[in-house]
């Protein structure tokens, strides 16, 4: 049995449309396997930056080939619209039907709203990412020792 993997991701708007998205893919265990941070300019609103993290979260977890996943954040009206049906032909919308396409590369996707205090790892990576010039990701080195058959 595949145990689920934890992605969690939020948002910093700063003025004028820019921010910073931050995500982090951490094991049943609790231990962190990757970290995502992206700058992001010309975004209209904080939710839309709210959807573009969760966007983001899918893609590093699909990256890392998790199948089984949680996906966490603290953008209540974010996580109302991807687990409603309706169809939306604004920006925002369009992400949130991204996103829902995306979480059929999955197996098992569980989206929940976790409050901001639950979400603080993500949240220092999207503050970080706000001040930055590129795209960041942060892999967990797994060292295996070779055995030697002598």
């Amino acid at each position: 049995m595949w145990r689920e993997m934890k992605v969690n991701v939020d948002a910093s708007l700063l003025e004028q449309g820019k921010g910073g998205i931050g995500c982090v893919v951490r094991n049943f265990q609790g231990r962190c396997l990757a970290a995502f941070a992206k700058r992001m300019q010309n975004i209209e609103s904080a939710e839309l930056l709210e959807a573009y993290a969760f966007l983001e979260g899918l893609e590093l977890a699909k990256n890392l080939r998790c199948d089984n996943i949680i996906l966490e954040g603290d953008a209540k009206k974010v996580v109302d619209l991807i687990h409603g049906s309706s169809q939306n032909l604004s920006h925002l919308g369009m992400i949130v039907d991204d996103i829902r396409k995306g979480m059929k590369n999955f197996s098992r996707v569980k989206v929940q709203w976790v409050p901001r205090n639950s979400n603080a790892v993500a949240d220092s990576i999207a503050n970080f990412a706000s001040n930055l010039d590129h795209s960041q990701v942060w892999y967990r080195l797994v060292l295996s020792k070779k055995k030697n058959n002598s």
